[in-house]
């Protein structure tokens, strides 16, 4: 028997022998399979000193790995304001998200955006810039102790409020330590000038959607806008936390408002006034330019489910 590590270690490089495999037919084809697929690439802590909960999930990107992507992107794609989807797509176009409102954003990502004038779109809950846990990080936190699978259904509201009461002082400061630092109302304030820059919707706290009932999600999408509007006026655009919902949920959210939805592990149908984008996560995986092809391919075919990193 393979120790459990070594088991996660040789599937990680056969997924990416497989997005490497799949990037090289995406060069030879010049990008044309399903190319009028609208993407997105999801970014979260850019980082060389990422937090735990980022090396937990390997979902950080360094400086040094973020400017090699970005250097992919401006010579061989054409970054669009996600506002502007529908009028002025074409193929090949992408658009740049970055999820959870990490500080490192503004400090890290942002400079080089504004040197490459790439715009961008910042995905928020309002609950983290509070300053209040992060629904998904006390979930990671719990398995990390535990040493146990990550169950992130449990990011949801009944399992937050029941667990959260029990934590002392000391506990709080280790999981606000553990999920690492976000934006500050003073930073979006600032950002919010920035025409580079806006800012959508991630839920008030970070929930695994398909535990949500309807209202649960309408509330949740109403106060994220309500708890931002004394700084920012979110766009009608929201971004999944964990990449996932529900058909039933998909209509909830459009019913509420939300006019542009990205989703990642698998796409749902939504209603006909929706705009759906495919989201590819960035990170440090993300380490050569055939697998970063072979990512955009895998999005753009709707397999990314059984692939994901």
């Amino acid at each position: 028997m393979f120790p459990l590590k070594l088991k996660y270690s040789l599937a990680s490089r056969g997924k990416q022998a497989i997005k490497f495999a799949l990037g090289l037919l995406d060069i030879v084809t010049n990008g044309r399979i399903r190319a009028n697929t609208p993407l997105g690439l999801v970014y979260h802590e850019v980082s060389d000193t990422p937090s735990e909960m980022s090396l937990d999930t390997k979902t950080y990107t360094s400086i040094s790995s973020f400017q090699k992507q970005m250097g992919w992107i401006f010579k061989f794609y054409n970054v669009i304001d996600i506002t502007e989807l529908n009028t002025n797509y074409q193929r090949g176009d992408l658009v740049l998200s970055f999820d959870d409102g990490y500080r490192s954003f503004k400090n890290n990502a942002l400079p080089l955006l504004r040197e490459l004038e790439f715009p961008a779109i910042c995905f928020i809950n309002s609950s983290t810039i509070n300053r209040q846990i992060n629904a998904s990080a006390l979930v990671s936190f719990q398995s990390r102790f535990l040493r146990a699978r990550t169950f992130w259904e449990n990011s949801n509201p009944v399992h937050y409020l029941e667990t959260i009461k029990y934590l002392d002082t000391l506990e709080i400061d280790d999981l606000e330590s553990y999920q690492g630092e976000y934006l500050t109302w003073d930073d979006i304030q600032e950002l919010n000038d920035d025409p580079l820059v806006k800012f959508g919707n991630h839920l008030q706290n970070h929930w695994y959607s398909p535990r949500l009932e309807s209202a649960e999600l309408t509330e949740s999408i109403k106060l994220n806008e309500r708890e931002a509007a004394h700084v920012v006026k979110l766009e009608k655009i929201l971004a999944w936390p964990h990449g996932v919902s529900t058909k039933l949920l998909s209509g909830v959210a459009s019913e509420a408002g939300m006019k542009i939805q990205m989703f990642g592990m698998k796409s749902i149908q939504v209603d006909k006034d929706t705009q759906v984008i495919s989201r590819v996560d960035m990170n440090q995986g993300v380490s050569n330019y055939p697998i970063f092809r072979g990512s955009l391919l895998i999005a753009r075919l709707k397999i990314h489910s059984k692939i994901k990193s």
